[in-house]
C-alpha cells in the first residue's frame, strides 16, 4: 500500500483559502446580481411562454450556471495567488542581481494543478450557461450538452423565441468558437477551451512552455511556463475575459433588456423588458 504524509493543520480551513473565495465571490457578485434580476422579470414578463415546472427548471440551472461560474472564479483566483506568491520574490532578485525569477519544481505542480483545474471549470461553465440558455429557448434539450449540439439544438427553439435564439447561435459560432471579435478576450476562446480541456481529459497534461518575454520592473525576467506566450493566470484570465463577455453581449437576446455596466442596483433593468 502507498503511504503518505499528513501534514499538521493549525486551521481545517485557511486564511488564505478563504481570502480567495471572498475575492471570487466579490467580483461575480454585480454580475449574478444583474443576471438573477433579468431572469426574473423576463419570466414574469413572459407568463404565457413557461409553465411553473420550467420556471422552477429554470430557476434551478441559473444557480447552477452562477455555481459554475463561482468554481472558475476561484480556480482562477487560485493561479494568481501562486503568481503573486512567485512575484513576491522580485526583491530577492533585485538585492541578488539575478536578471530572472525561475520557477521551483514545486511552483511548477501548483501551477499545472492550478492550470488543469481551471480549464476544467471553466469549460463546466461553459457548458452549463449552454444547457441553461437551451432551457430559456424552449428548445426541448435534454441530456448531455457540446458545443456542437447545443448550435443544433437553437434551431428548435419556441417560435416566439425563435429569433434570438438564432442571434445567439451566430454569436456562438462567431465569437466564441470563432475569430471574430476583440477586446479582452482572446480570439476562439471557447474553441481554444475546449481544446485544451480535452488534452487534459484525454491524454497525458498540457505541456507548459517557458517563453514569456514578462519583465519585472523591466529588468528581471518570469522563466515562468507559458500558454501562447503568456502565462497561465493571464491565459485562463483571457478565458473568464470571454465568458463574462459572451453573458453581457447576450443580455438582450436572453432577457430582452441591454447589459448595464457598474454596480448593481434595484430596479436597474425596469422597463426595458421586452
Amino acid at each position: 500500500m502507498c503511504g503518505y504524509t499528513v501534514f499538521p493543520i493549525e486551521e481545517p480551513f485557511s486564511m488564505h483559502q478563504r481570502a480567495i473565495i471572498r475575492e471570487a465571490k466579490r467580483h461575480l457578485e454585480p454580475t449574478h446580481m444583474k443576471m438573477s434580476e433579468a431572469h426574473r422579470l423576463f419570466l414574469e414578463h413572459n407568463p404565457l411562454l413557461y409553465s411553473k415546472t420550467q420556471i422552477k427548471e429554470l430557476d434551478y440551472y441559473l444557480h447552477a450556471v452562477q455555481y459554475k461560474d463561482l468554481m472558475a472564479a476561484i480556480s482562477l483566483e487560485q493561479l494568481w495567488a501562486v503568481s503573486c506568491a512567485g512575484r513576491a520574490r522580485i526583491l530577492d532578485a533585485l538585492e541578488n542581481a539575478l536578471d530572472r525569477l525561475d520557477c521551483s519544481d514545486e511552483e511548477l505542480v501548483a501551477w499545472c494543478l492550478g492550470l488543469e483545474t481551471a480549464l476544467q471549470q471553466c469549460w463546466n461553465q461553459l457548458m452549463m450557461f449552454f444547457i441553461y440558455t437551451a432551457k430559456l429557448m424552449l428548445t426541448g434539450f435534454e441530456g448531455s450538452m457540446t458545443e456542437n449540439v447545443f448550435l443544433k439544438t437553437l434551431d428548435s427553439a419556441h417560435p416566439g423565441l425563435a429569433v434570438r435564439a438564432q442571434a445567439i447561435k451566430t454569436y456562438v459560432e462567431e465569437r466564441v468558437l470563432g475569430n471574430e471579435g476583440e477586446g479582452f478576450a482572446p480570439k476562439a476562446w471557447g474553441y481554444v477551451l475546449r481544446s485544451l480541456r480535452d488534452k487534459v481529459v484525454h491524454r497525458d497534461r498540457v505541456r507548459p512552455s517557458f517563453d514569456s518575454d514578462e519583465r519585472l520592473l523591466d529588468r528581471v525576467l518570469l522563466d515562468w511556463p507559458t500558454l501562447r506566450g503568456m502565462s497561465y493566470e493571464r491565459f485562463v484570465q483571457g478565458i473568464r475575459n470571454g465568458a463574462w463577455c459572451m453573458v453581457s453581449d447576450l443580455f438582450p437576446q436572453l432577457y430582452g433588456v441591454e447589459w448595464k455596466s457598474g454596480p448593481y442596483r434595484d430596479g436597474m433593468f425596469c422597463g426595458g423588458q421586452a
